[in-house]
Protein backbone atom coordinates (compact mmCIF):
# COMPACT_ATOMS: atom_id res chain seq x y z
CA UNK A 1 0.00 0.00 0.00
CA UNK A 2 2.97 2.37 0.47
CA UNK A 3 4.17 1.60 -2.23
CA UNK A 4 1.41 3.04 -4.68
CA UNK A 5 0.61 5.75 -2.27
CA UNK A 6 4.45 7.00 -3.14
CA UNK A 7 3.04 6.57 -6.88
CA UNK A 8 -0.41 7.95 -6.44
CA UNK A 9 -1.05 10.02 -3.38
CA UNK A 10 -4.59 10.71 -2.90
CA UNK A 11 -4.72 14.67 -2.84
CA UNK A 12 -6.68 15.84 0.74
CA UNK A 13 -5.71 12.45 2.47
CA UNK A 14 -2.96 12.77 5.13
CA UNK A 15 -1.25 9.09 6.03
CA UNK A 16 0.13 8.26 8.79
CA UNK A 17 2.62 4.99 9.65
CA UNK A 18 2.31 3.52 13.05
CA UNK A 19 5.01 0.76 13.70
CA UNK A 20 7.05 -0.61 16.25
CA UNK A 21 10.35 -0.12 14.85
CA UNK A 22 11.97 1.11 11.08
CA UNK A 23 12.80 -1.49 9.31
CA UNK A 24 10.73 -5.01 8.41
CA UNK A 25 12.17 -8.48 8.23
CA UNK A 26 11.21 -10.39 5.04
CA UNK A 27 9.86 -13.46 6.18
CA UNK A 28 10.52 -15.58 3.47
CA UNK A 29 14.39 -14.58 3.25
CA UNK A 30 14.95 -16.07 7.30
CA UNK A 31 15.60 -19.39 6.43
CA UNK A 32 18.41 -18.50 4.28
CA UNK A 33 20.04 -16.14 6.69
CA UNK A 34 19.87 -19.26 9.44
CA UNK A 35 21.39 -21.62 6.46
CA UNK A 36 24.36 -18.60 6.35
CA UNK A 37 23.00 -17.38 2.57
CA UNK A 38 21.99 -13.15 3.65
CA UNK A 39 23.41 -11.09 6.00
CA UNK A 40 20.54 -9.24 8.48
CA UNK A 41 20.72 -6.29 5.87
CA UNK A 42 20.11 -7.85 3.31
CA UNK A 43 16.10 -9.20 4.09
CA UNK A 44 15.36 -5.72 6.13
CA UNK A 45 13.03 -3.14 4.35
CA UNK A 46 13.31 0.40 6.02
CA UNK A 47 10.09 0.37 6.11
CA UNK A 48 9.72 4.53 7.61
CA UNK A 49 11.85 5.39 4.46
CA UNK A 50 9.46 4.11 2.19
CA UNK A 51 6.71 5.53 4.46
CA UNK A 52 8.50 9.00 4.15
CA UNK A 53 8.70 8.63 0.08
CA UNK A 54 4.95 8.52 -0.02
CA UNK A 55 4.56 11.54 1.80
CA UNK A 56 3.58 10.10 5.03
CA UNK A 57 4.13 11.15 9.17
CA UNK A 58 5.68 7.85 11.00
CA UNK A 59 5.01 6.92 14.53
CA UNK A 60 7.54 4.91 15.64
CA UNK A 61 5.95 3.24 18.97
CA UNK A 62 4.12 0.14 19.86
CA UNK A 63 0.65 0.70 19.21
CA UNK A 64 -1.50 -0.96 22.64
CA UNK A 65 -4.91 -0.57 21.91
CA UNK A 66 -7.54 0.62 19.16
CA UNK A 67 -11.01 2.40 19.75
CA UNK A 68 -13.22 1.39 16.31
CA UNK A 69 -15.80 3.97 17.76
CA UNK A 70 -14.21 7.06 18.34
CA UNK A 71 -11.68 5.78 16.05
CA UNK A 72 -8.23 6.60 18.09
CA UNK A 73 -5.27 4.20 18.34
CA UNK A 74 -3.00 4.81 21.75
CA UNK A 75 0.86 4.09 21.53
CA UNK A 76 2.90 3.48 24.07
CA UNK A 77 6.26 4.83 25.26
CA UNK A 78 9.20 2.56 25.01
CA UNK A 79 12.64 1.85 25.93
CA UNK A 80 13.56 2.73 22.13
CA UNK A 81 12.34 6.12 23.11
CA UNK A 82 8.77 6.33 20.70
CA UNK A 83 8.62 9.39 18.25
CA UNK A 84 6.81 11.09 15.12
CA UNK A 85 8.80 11.66 12.22
CA UNK A 86 6.91 14.10 9.97
CA UNK A 87 8.37 14.92 6.19
CA UNK A 88 8.10 18.41 5.56
CA UNK A 89 10.07 20.32 2.71
CA UNK A 90 12.71 18.07 2.37
CA UNK A 91 13.27 17.64 6.75
CA UNK A 92 12.00 15.86 9.19
CA UNK A 93 10.78 16.60 12.58
CA UNK A 94 10.45 14.21 15.74
CA UNK A 95 8.62 14.61 18.82
CA UNK A 96 7.56 12.75 21.80
CA UNK A 97 4.71 10.64 21.49
CA UNK A 98 4.38 8.98 25.43
CA UNK A 99 0.82 8.14 25.70
CA UNK A 100 -0.31 9.67 22.52
CA UNK A 101 -2.92 8.71 20.71
CA UNK A 102 -4.13 8.80 17.18
CA UNK A 103 -7.19 9.57 15.24
CA UNK A 104 -8.14 8.93 11.88
CA UNK A 105 -10.79 8.48 9.82
CA UNK A 106 -9.87 5.20 7.91
CA UNK A 107 -7.13 2.54 8.98
CA UNK A 108 -6.06 -0.61 8.27
CA UNK A 109 -4.45 -3.46 11.18
CA UNK A 110 -1.50 -4.70 9.49
CA UNK A 111 0.09 -6.10 12.65
CA UNK A 112 1.03 -9.70 11.48
CA UNK A 113 0.97 -12.50 14.32
CA UNK A 114 2.45 -13.52 17.49
CA UNK A 115 2.92 -17.85 17.89
CA UNK A 116 1.62 -19.86 19.94
CA UNK A 117 2.73 -21.53 23.19
CA UNK A 118 4.79 -18.33 24.56
CA UNK A 119 3.07 -18.62 28.08
CA UNK A 120 3.97 -21.89 28.75
CA UNK A 121 6.70 -22.78 31.25
CA UNK A 122 10.40 -21.40 30.40
CA UNK A 123 9.62 -20.74 26.60
CA UNK A 124 10.37 -16.71 26.84
CA UNK A 125 13.09 -17.25 28.65
CA UNK A 126 14.77 -20.28 27.55
CA UNK A 127 13.62 -21.19 24.43
CA UNK A 128 14.49 -19.03 20.57
CA UNK A 129 11.17 -18.13 19.42
CA UNK A 130 10.31 -17.01 15.48
CA UNK A 131 7.84 -14.37 16.65
CA UNK A 132 8.49 -11.34 16.83
CA UNK A 133 10.33 -11.87 13.42
CA UNK A 134 12.57 -9.15 14.09
CA UNK A 135 14.21 -10.34 17.47
CA UNK A 136 14.49 -13.94 16.05
CA UNK A 137 16.91 -12.52 13.59
CA UNK A 138 18.75 -10.49 16.03
CA UNK A 139 19.11 -13.70 18.29
CA UNK A 140 19.91 -16.44 15.79
CA UNK A 141 23.90 -15.89 15.00
CA UNK A 142 24.75 -15.21 18.42
CA UNK A 143 22.63 -17.93 20.24
CA UNK A 144 24.10 -20.74 17.49
CA UNK A 145 27.48 -19.43 18.24
CA UNK A 146 27.26 -19.41 21.68
CA UNK A 147 26.36 -23.02 21.76
CA UNK A 148 28.75 -23.99 19.55
CA UNK A 149 31.28 -22.91 22.01
CA UNK A 150 29.28 -24.65 25.06
CA UNK A 151 29.53 -27.91 23.46
CA UNK A 152 33.34 -28.04 21.81
CA UNK A 153 33.62 -30.88 19.95
CA UNK A 154 30.27 -32.33 20.49
CA UNK A 155 27.26 -32.41 18.28
CA UNK A 156 24.82 -29.81 18.80
CA UNK A 157 21.40 -31.01 19.91
CA UNK A 158 18.66 -28.57 18.41
CA UNK A 159 15.17 -28.80 18.73
CA UNK A 160 12.44 -27.49 16.55
CA UNK A 161 8.92 -27.19 18.47
CA UNK A 162 6.19 -27.07 15.47
CA UNK A 163 5.50 -29.42 13.03
CA UNK A 164 4.67 -27.05 10.22
CA UNK A 165 6.41 -26.74 6.75
CA UNK A 166 8.69 -23.31 8.40
CA UNK A 167 9.77 -25.57 11.87
CA UNK A 168 11.08 -28.07 9.01
CA UNK A 169 12.75 -25.10 6.95
CA UNK A 170 14.38 -24.03 10.02
CA UNK A 171 15.49 -27.80 10.89
CA UNK A 172 17.10 -28.15 7.58
CA UNK A 173 18.63 -24.65 7.81
CA UNK A 174 20.14 -24.74 11.57
CA UNK A 175 21.59 -27.53 10.73
CA UNK A 176 23.66 -26.49 7.56
CA UNK A 177 24.44 -23.14 9.62
CA UNK A 178 26.41 -25.02 12.25
CA UNK A 179 27.73 -27.79 9.73
CA UNK A 180 28.79 -24.83 7.92
CA UNK A 181 30.87 -23.12 10.92
CA UNK A 182 32.46 -26.86 11.21
CA UNK A 183 30.29 -27.97 13.83
CA UNK A 184 27.80 -31.26 14.06
CA UNK A 185 24.16 -30.80 14.60
CA UNK A 186 22.05 -33.35 16.18
CA UNK A 187 18.36 -32.07 15.00
CA UNK A 188 15.03 -32.94 16.14
CA UNK A 189 11.43 -31.84 15.02
CA UNK A 190 8.56 -31.86 17.88
CA UNK A 191 5.16 -32.39 15.85
CA UNK A 192 1.66 -32.28 16.91
CA UNK A 193 0.68 -33.96 13.77
CA UNK A 194 0.37 -37.41 13.16
CA UNK A 195 1.95 -37.05 9.74
CA UNK A 196 5.05 -35.51 10.87
CA UNK A 197 4.27 -32.34 8.92
CA UNK A 198 0.99 -30.11 9.33
CA UNK A 199 -0.46 -27.43 6.72
CA UNK A 200 0.55 -29.08 3.77
CA UNK A 201 -1.23 -32.22 0.90
CA UNK A 202 0.10 -35.78 2.28
CA UNK A 203 2.64 -36.02 -0.87
CA UNK A 204 4.34 -32.00 -0.27
CA UNK A 205 4.58 -34.08 3.82
CA UNK A 206 5.81 -37.16 2.70
CA UNK A 207 8.60 -35.30 0.31
CA UNK A 208 10.10 -32.92 3.41
CA UNK A 209 9.78 -36.28 5.59
CA UNK A 210 12.00 -37.84 2.67
CA UNK A 211 14.86 -35.04 2.87
CA UNK A 212 14.41 -34.87 6.83
CA UNK A 213 15.36 -38.49 6.72
CA UNK A 214 18.36 -38.19 4.49
CA UNK A 215 19.90 -35.15 6.65
CA UNK A 216 19.13 -37.37 9.68
CA UNK A 217 16.44 -35.39 11.16
CA UNK A 218 14.63 -36.91 14.09
CA UNK A 219 11.30 -36.43 13.90
CA UNK A 220 8.24 -37.07 17.00
CA UNK A 221 4.75 -36.93 15.64
CA UNK A 222 1.85 -36.48 17.69
CA UNK A 223 3.18 -35.02 20.54
CA UNK A 224 3.11 -32.10 22.02
CA UNK A 225 5.53 -29.54 24.09
CA UNK A 226 4.46 -28.66 27.27
CA UNK A 227 7.62 -26.68 28.87
CA UNK A 228 11.23 -25.90 28.24
CA UNK A 229 13.77 -25.96 31.03
CA UNK A 230 17.20 -25.52 31.36
CA UNK A 231 17.98 -29.33 29.78
CA UNK A 232 15.41 -29.13 26.85
CA UNK A 233 11.84 -29.91 25.95
CA UNK A 234 9.49 -31.49 28.13
CA UNK A 235 6.85 -33.09 26.38
CA UNK A 236 2.75 -33.96 27.37
CA UNK A 237 1.64 -37.63 28.27
CA UNK A 238 0.25 -39.63 25.61
CA UNK A 239 2.58 -41.55 22.71
CA UNK A 240 3.61 -40.67 19.09
CA UNK A 241 5.18 -42.53 16.21
CA UNK A 242 8.78 -41.83 15.75
CA UNK A 243 9.32 -41.21 12.27
CA UNK A 244 12.88 -42.60 10.62
CA UNK A 245 15.39 -41.83 11.70
CA UNK A 246 14.51 -40.65 15.34
CA UNK A 247 15.71 -43.84 17.45
CA UNK A 248 14.00 -42.65 20.39
CA UNK A 249 12.51 -39.33 21.72
CA UNK A 250 15.77 -38.98 23.68
CA UNK A 251 18.40 -38.91 21.28
CA UNK A 252 17.90 -38.56 17.32
CA UNK A 253 21.38 -39.59 15.37
CA UNK A 254 23.50 -36.64 14.31
CA UNK A 255 23.15 -35.75 10.39
CA UNK A 256 24.84 -37.75 7.74
CA UNK A 257 25.19 -41.19 10.18
CA UNK A 258 23.68 -44.10 8.83
CA UNK A 259 20.04 -44.64 8.58
CA UNK A 260 18.32 -45.40 11.59
CA UNK A 261 15.98 -48.00 11.99
CA UNK A 262 11.98 -47.18 11.99
CA UNK A 263 10.88 -46.83 15.44
CA UNK A 264 7.36 -47.61 16.84
CA UNK A 265 5.81 -45.72 19.88
CA UNK A 266 7.56 -43.71 22.38
CA UNK A 267 6.63 -42.13 25.75
CA UNK A 268 9.68 -40.51 26.39
CA UNK A 269 9.18 -37.53 28.83
CA UNK A 270 11.69 -35.16 27.06
CA UNK A 271 13.82 -34.58 24.76
CA UNK A 272 17.51 -33.19 25.66
CA UNK A 273 18.95 -29.95 23.79
CA UNK A 274 21.20 -27.71 23.70
CA UNK A 275 18.73 -25.38 21.74
CA UNK A 276 15.23 -25.03 21.65
CA UNK A 277 13.59 -22.96 18.63
CA UNK A 278 10.19 -22.33 19.24
CA UNK A 279 7.94 -22.59 15.76
CA UNK A 280 4.36 -23.69 16.93
CA UNK A 281 2.30 -21.06 14.29
CA UNK A 282 0.28 -18.00 14.00
CA UNK A 283 -1.16 -16.53 17.90
CA UNK A 284 -3.26 -13.55 17.71
CA UNK A 285 -1.74 -10.23 18.66
CA UNK A 286 -2.40 -8.82 21.95
CA UNK A 287 -3.56 -5.35 20.03
CA UNK A 288 -6.49 -7.32 19.19
CA UNK A 289 -7.70 -8.51 22.34
CA UNK A 290 -7.09 -5.02 23.42
CA UNK A 291 -9.62 -3.54 21.29
CA UNK A 292 -13.22 -3.51 20.70
CA UNK A 293 -13.50 -5.69 17.88
CA UNK A 294 -15.33 -8.77 16.01
CA UNK A 295 -12.78 -11.69 16.59
CA UNK A 296 -12.76 -15.19 15.40
CA UNK A 297 -12.46 -18.20 17.97
CA UNK A 298 -8.64 -18.14 18.17
CA UNK A 299 -8.78 -13.96 18.49
CA UNK A 300 -7.74 -12.93 14.72
CA UNK A 301 -9.84 -9.77 13.80
CA UNK A 302 -12.90 -10.74 11.61
CA UNK A 303 -13.05 -9.39 8.24
CA UNK A 304 -15.16 -9.44 4.77
CA UNK A 305 -13.72 -9.89 1.75
CA UNK A 306 -13.06 -6.49 1.18
CA UNK A 307 -10.94 -6.85 4.25
CA UNK A 308 -13.33 -4.61 5.92
CA UNK A 309 -13.47 -5.41 10.09
CA UNK A 310 -16.93 -5.96 10.54
CA UNK A 311 -18.88 -4.20 12.52
CA UNK A 312 -17.11 -1.17 11.56
CA UNK A 313 -17.01 0.36 7.78
CA UNK A 314 -13.96 2.65 8.58
CA UNK A 315 -11.25 0.20 9.85
CA UNK A 316 -9.58 -2.60 7.28
CA UNK A 317 -7.55 -5.41 8.26
CA UNK A 318 -5.28 -7.62 5.99
CA UNK A 319 -2.49 -10.25 6.53
CA UNK A 320 -2.12 -12.39 9.60
CA UNK A 321 -4.09 -10.35 11.88
CA UNK A 322 -7.07 -11.15 9.84
CA UNK A 323 -9.78 -13.96 9.36
CA UNK A 324 -11.69 -13.30 6.38
CA UNK A 325 -15.44 -15.02 7.26
CA UNK A 326 -15.85 -17.69 5.31
CA UNK A 327 -12.49 -18.10 3.96
CA UNK A 328 -10.62 -18.69 7.08
CA UNK A 329 -10.15 -22.10 6.30
CA UNK A 330 -9.13 -21.47 2.77
CA UNK A 331 -6.64 -18.60 3.66
CA UNK A 332 -3.92 -19.81 6.03
CA UNK A 333 -1.64 -17.55 8.07
CA UNK A 334 1.25 -17.10 5.15
CA UNK A 335 2.76 -14.13 3.80
CA UNK A 336 1.88 -14.89 0.41
CA UNK A 337 -1.70 -14.21 1.20
CA UNK A 338 -0.77 -10.68 3.06
CA UNK A 339 0.80 -9.76 -0.15
CA UNK A 340 -1.57 -10.55 -2.67
CA UNK A 341 -3.99 -9.03 -0.35
CA UNK A 342 -1.67 -6.12 -0.55
CA UNK A 343 -3.46 -4.60 -4.16
CA UNK A 344 -6.99 -4.78 -2.99
CA UNK A 345 -6.24 -2.72 0.58
CA UNK A 346 -4.68 -0.11 -1.30
CA UNK A 347 -7.48 0.01 -3.82
CA UNK A 348 -10.20 -0.21 -1.19
CA UNK A 349 -9.11 2.55 1.26
CA UNK A 350 -9.11 4.55 -1.51
CA UNK A 351 -12.43 3.65 -2.53
CA UNK A 352 -13.67 4.49 0.92
CA UNK A 353 -12.24 7.34 1.22
CA UNK A 354 -13.83 8.96 -1.98
CA UNK A 355 -16.60 7.19 -2.17
CA UNK A 356 -16.43 4.65 -4.38
CA UNK A 357 -16.85 0.77 -5.03
CA UNK A 358 -14.89 -1.74 -2.74
CA UNK A 359 -13.09 -4.89 -4.18
CA UNK A 360 -13.78 -8.66 -2.45
CA UNK A 361 -10.30 -10.22 -2.13
CA UNK A 362 -10.46 -13.63 -3.68
CA UNK A 363 -7.34 -15.58 -2.95
CA UNK A 364 -5.43 -18.31 -4.97
CA UNK A 365 -6.17 -21.72 -4.72
CA UNK A 366 -2.78 -22.64 -4.94
CA UNK A 367 0.98 -21.16 -5.55
CA UNK A 368 4.54 -22.25 -5.89
CA UNK A 369 6.15 -22.98 -1.93
CA UNK A 370 10.02 -23.16 -2.09
CA UNK A 371 11.34 -24.62 1.07
CA UNK A 372 14.91 -23.73 2.06
CA UNK A 373 16.71 -27.12 2.91
CA UNK A 374 19.85 -25.43 3.31
CA UNK A 375 23.30 -26.10 1.56
CA UNK A 376 22.30 -23.62 -1.24
CA UNK A 377 19.14 -26.40 -2.11
CA UNK A 378 15.29 -26.42 -1.89
CA UNK A 379 12.00 -28.14 -2.17
CA UNK A 380 9.85 -26.48 -4.56
CA UNK A 381 5.88 -27.72 -4.53
CA UNK A 382 3.27 -26.52 -6.62
CA UNK A 383 0.02 -28.68 -7.02
CA UNK A 384 0.96 -31.45 -4.76
CA UNK A 385 4.37 -31.84 -7.16
CA UNK A 386 7.71 -31.64 -5.86
CA UNK A 387 11.27 -30.95 -6.96
CA UNK A 388 14.34 -30.79 -4.57
CA UNK A 389 17.54 -29.41 -5.71
CA UNK A 390 19.66 -26.53 -6.27
CA UNK A 391 18.09 -24.79 -9.23
CA UNK A 392 14.99 -24.71 -6.66
CA UNK A 393 17.07 -22.89 -4.53
CA UNK A 394 18.77 -20.04 -7.08
CA UNK A 395 14.45 -19.63 -7.83
CA UNK A 396 13.58 -19.15 -4.28
CA UNK A 397 16.71 -16.62 -4.19
CA UNK A 398 16.24 -14.67 -7.79
CA UNK A 399 12.20 -13.89 -6.37
CA UNK A 400 13.51 -13.12 -2.78
CA UNK A 401 16.05 -10.56 -3.95
CA UNK A 402 13.51 -9.02 -6.39
CA UNK A 403 10.81 -8.77 -3.67
CA UNK A 404 12.65 -6.49 -1.35
CA UNK A 405 14.44 -4.95 -3.66
CA UNK A 406 10.86 -3.81 -5.08
CA UNK A 407 10.74 -1.74 -2.02
CA UNK A 408 13.94 0.28 -1.10
CA UNK A 409 13.01 3.45 -2.30
CA UNK A 410 14.59 6.00 -0.12
CA UNK A 411 16.18 8.94 -1.97
CA UNK A 412 14.74 7.82 -5.34
CA UNK A 413 11.28 8.04 -7.01
CA UNK A 414 10.00 4.60 -6.24
CA UNK A 415 8.55 4.00 -10.29
CA UNK A 416 12.54 3.89 -11.37
CA UNK A 417 13.15 0.40 -9.52
CA UNK A 418 9.28 -1.00 -9.81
Amino acid sequence: MLRRWAEAPLAGVDLTLIVDRPGAVYSGMVPGLVAGDYRREDIKIDVAALARSAGARVVEAPAISLDPVERRIAVAASSSSPRVTAQASGSASVASTAGATVAYDVASLDIGSTIRGLELPGVRELALATRPIGDFVRRVDSTVAACMRERGAAAVRVVLVGGGVAGFELAFTLGSRVRGLGGAAQVSVVSESEQGVAGCTARVARAILREAERRGIGVVCGRRACAVDGAGVRLAAGGGAAQPPLQNAMGARTEHQPRASVAAVTDSPRIDADLVVWATGAAAPPLLAASRLALDERGFARVRATLQVVGHDDLFAAGDCASIDAMARRVPKAGVYAVRQGPILDANLRARLTGGPLRDYHPQRDFLAILNLGERRALATKWSISVAGRVAWLLKDRIDRRFVARYRAAGQPLRRIL
